[in-house]
């Protein structure tokens, strides 16, 4: 047994303990908090607490950062600066087979953790997009998140004044760490917009174990204009017009240049 608790030391400094849940333990450690939600760069603590079927046994978190302190059947865990985006904790125990020929049953529970970093900042655009607005023709609202962790626990919340237009989340896992990510809304302007500010709120929604309220940062203003359907007719109808006088006018001073080199006049006119 001496030799297995060395043994179990050894891989511990090395971290070189791979963990099995063994689905029939009785007793599994229990964490407390049973969930962690850290911010980037604050400190953090836990304790795991060895139950029944666990003491006199080898007791301990397996953890690539911080310290561990062990007390009987509790460990305490803590860290001044959490900086680690890939940091694992599990605790567990080792348990001798009772037949020397049996493998020794290894039990442990894995710490749920989600370290964030809330966005440095937040952009609202229309992708593809600058200029007035046209009513009735869709378009589409992008909200921009920089620099922000986990981005699939972002909710970008869209809002036309004081009114919420729509919410976005991803559903895909981008591995934990900082990047920036765009959210996109598409709308549709009516002509009692014009004059609208749209913006956005980039939202970190970490559950009832990570702060509250939740962490929130916002981008500016982006006032519209709306243009009615009626007055792009007309625009549209002006423009036409004027293209329409120039080609004419185009074609009658060939005319008059042709006629000028050949001596040729319309006297008639």
């Amino acid at each position: 047994k001496n030799m297995r608790y060395v043994l179990s030391q050894a891989s511990q400094i090395f971290t070189l303990l791979v963990c099995v849940t063994v689905f029939n333990c009785k007793d599994k450690p229990v964490f407390t908090p049973s969930r962690l939600v850290v911010k980037y760069g604050d400190p953090a603590s836990v304790i795991c607490t060895c139950q029944q079927e666990c003491l006199n046994e080898i007791f301990n978190i397996e953890h690539s950062v911080g310290k561990v302190t062990i007390n009987r059947t509790t460990i305490s865990w803590n860290i001044d600066n959490f900086t680690d985006w890939t940091a694992r904790l599990q605790c567990y125990y080792n348990k001798a087979a009772e037949n020397v020929s049996d493998p020794d049953v290894q039990c442990c529970t894995v710490l749920p953790l989600t370290v964030y970093k809330p966005p440095d900042k937040v952009s609202i655009s229309f992708a593809n997009h600058t200029g007035p607005l046209i009513e009735a023709h869709p378009y589409t609202l992008q909200c921009t998140v920089h620099n922000v962790a986990p981005v699939e626990k972002v909710k970008a919340i869209f809002y036309r004044g004081h009114s919420v237009v729509g919410q976005v989340q991803v559903n895909n896992s981008y591995g934990g760490k900082p990047m920036t990510h765009s959210y996109t809304l598409d709308v549709i302007p009516h002509k009692g917009e014009d004059g609208a500010a749209y913006w956005c709120a980039a939202e970190l929604v970490l559950g009832p174990e990570g702060p509250q309220p939740p962490p929130v940062v916002i981008s500016q203003n982006m006032t519209t204009t709306v243009y009615s359907n009626n007055i792009v007719y007309i625009i549209l109808g002006i423009l036409f017009a004027v293209v329409l006088l120039v080609i004419i006018g185009v074609i009658i001073w060939t005319r008059d240049y042709k006629n000028e080199r050949t001596g040729q006049y319309d006297f008639a006119r």
